[in-house]
């Protein structure tokens, strides 16, 4: 008997080369506790946040060039 799980439950340890309980991170289907949360460095952060502003102002900058370049250009008619 297949137990009512079709066609596209067949050779799954072949289709994703790990067996069943692999799959779910070792814990099986839906089971485990996630990490808890730990708060991070103050400088780790600091860190984090200034490389985080850096890419944004990086950004907007280039969105701010793009802007300019097509409000420079001459609208076709």
């Amino acid at each position: 008997m297949g137990f009512g799980r079709g066609r596209g439950w067949r050779r799954m340890a072949y289709a994703t080369g790990q067996p069943g309980w692999m799959r779910g991170g070792g814990y099986g289907r839906g089971f485990g506790y996630p990490a808890p949360y730990r708060q991070p460095d103050p400088e780790t952060e600091r860190q984090s946040l200034q490389n985080q502003a850096a890419a944004l102002q990086s950004e907007l900058t280039a969105i701010e060039r793009r802007l300019a370049e097509i409000q420079a250009a001459p609208s076709p008619e």
